[in-house]
């Protein structure tokens, strides 16, 4: 995740997540009333006897715990059908919880809370729901996940953090990952290059921005590590533009790189700028490779997507 030998890799480590947790939840609690959507469950106002169609705060907790509930793990003797009903269940009751309002989000919230030593896969989810329902109040809560890190925890729920964080407040989320994409030895205790990339892209996708400066950034910077590199070139694939093509072509003729992040490449280019151009990139290549396993594959290449040259 870091270059171990750079001189700006060491940094004061914060204080643990999990002592925190309690507290900071608590103060976005006290927050939230105000700023949370207030959309309605579909089908919840009826259920709930409410006129305004708004879910009640004791339908919001019967929501949120039949959620909990889906969550716990199936025993590992059960068979693949009982496993598969159980997975499905849970992202039903997730997808439909996402857009359900306030006292979903806030039970949601109420729901992690009190939960700090659950597994990874029961807490994602409820944070996810808050997140969705109440993103502005939930934003420095997974900011924090993001960027402190906990030693007991590790990273896992700070990984799920970074998507949730890209899908419900984006334009925080490019803000917060754009530094941290750029300089990861200054970073040493966060979740891997390769999640950032793809929560700036998430983030992106989200806000319809078709500037991926910092990915070509990523693809072309030796120091990043493979992970983070091999992801850049994936996106860039479905972002294209001008300066994607630039990169990728940068990366193709960089003969000190991986063979695999330049067969990435060269798969990308030819996706994001088919034609003549392109071609002759690929021809001039493989008249000066040196590695035959990769000439071998620009071969191919060549005569899949270049026939007669």
């Amino acid at each position: 995740m870091t270059n171990a030998t750079n001189p700006l890799s060491s940094r004061a480590v914060p204080h643990k997540l999990s002592p925190t947790l309690v507290a900071l939840t608590a103060a976005v609690l006290g927050l939230l009333a105000p700023s949370c959507n207030d959309a309605a469950e579909p089908g919840a106002g009826a259920s709930a006897g409410t006129p305004t169609g708004k879910v009640s705060p004791e339908r919001a907790e019967a929501l949120v715990a039949e959620l909990v509930l889906a969550l716990e793990p199936v025993p590992a003797t059960a068979t693949s059908d009982v496993h598969d009903r159980a997975f499905t269940r849970a992202r039903k009751l997730r997808e439909d919880l996402s857009r359900s309002g306030r006292e979903v989000g806030l039970a949601a919230l109420r729901a992690f809370q009190i939960r700090p030593d659950a597994p990874l896969d029961q807490q994602w989810p409820l944070l996810e729901v808050a997140a969705q329902n109440c993103p502005a109040d939930l934003e420095p809560l997974l900011v924090k996940l993001v960027t402190t890190y906990d030693g007991e925890r590790g990273m896992g729920l700070a990984t799920q953090a970074v998507r949730i964080l890209a899908e419900s407040s984006p334009q925080a989320a490019i803000a917060l990952y754009e530094p941290m994409l750029r300089a990861p030895w200054e970073h040493k205790t966060k979740p891997a290059q390769e999640a950032l990339v793809d929560g700036w892209a998430r983030a992106a996708k989200k806000l319809g921005l078709k500037d991926a400066r910092i990915l070509c950034d990523v693809l072309v910077d030796i120091r990043q590590p493979p992970d983070a590199r091999y992801a850049a070139v994936n996106k860039l694939g479905e972002i294209g533009g001008d300066r994607a093509k630039a990169a990728l072509k940068e990366v193709l003729l960089e003969a000190s790189s991986d063979g695999l992040l330049r067969r990435k490449a060269a798969q990308v280019l030819v996706e994001v700028a088919p034609g003549k151009e392109t071609c002759e990139l690929l021809l001039h290549v493989s008249g000066h490779e040196s590695d035959p396993a990769f000439l071998t594959f620009l071969g191919s290449m060549l005569d899949k997507h270049c026939p007669g040259m």
